[in-house]
């Protein structure tokens, strides 16, 4: 299994997690007279945000949660790094980030996958090719040692031949002298 899954799961996890609403409950009753009201101007937001960069960052980063194709990964990817560009100041730029630091990992991990698949088919093939020739080898060592084997006999049965030859040629010889 790829490292990037598990990765990007906590990823997902994450930031669906940042996306829910706490859990409400209802307040305690109130004990005692009612506090004063304090009027105080609400404090200005320290990072610009608007409904917006939410609905862009969610809407760039549901795809994801389906399968897609490489070219899909990559419009996802495209349309993370147009967010944290137009979007700096979103709270969800560093979420964009991470996310687009994943998906470029994914790729690396993908290409390099491709890159093992068409290794892994060479090798199979001159697997394939080696094994053939070995096959031929095998054949070709056993016709010699068939033939080897023909000579040796041939071999002894020349000697025999020429044993008896000489055999043949003494008594010849012998004769010869004998009838002189």
């Amino acid at each position: 299994m790829p490292k990037w899954i598990p990765l990007f799961s906590v990823a997902c996890l994450f930031l669906l997690d940042c996306v829910q609403p706490l859990p409400q409950g209802s307040p305690p009753p109130p004990v005692g007279p009612p506090p004063p009201e304090i009027k105080a101007e609400p404090a200005p937001p320290m990072i610009k945000e608007t409904p917006r960069d939410d609905e862009l960052f969610w809407q760039e980063l549901t795809p994801l949660l389906s399968a897609l194709s490489d070219k899909e990964y990559g419009d996802v990817s495209d349309a993370m790094e147009r967010f944290v560009k137009n979007h700096r100041e979103s709270k969800w730029a560093l979420a964009a980030q991470s996310t687009l630091l994943l998906l470029k990992e994914r790729e690396s991990y993908r290409k390099k996958y491709e890159q093992l698949q068409v290794q892994l088919e060479k090798q199979q093939v001159e697997r394939a090719k080696l094994f053939k020739e070995n096959e031929q080898l095998k054949k070709e060592s056993r016709l010699l040692e068939e033939t080897l084997e023909n000579l040796k006999r041939e071999n002894e049965q020349l000697k025999r031949d020429l044993e008896m030859l000489k055999n043949v040629e003494l008594e010849l010889n012998k004769r010869e002298k004998m009838l002189r």
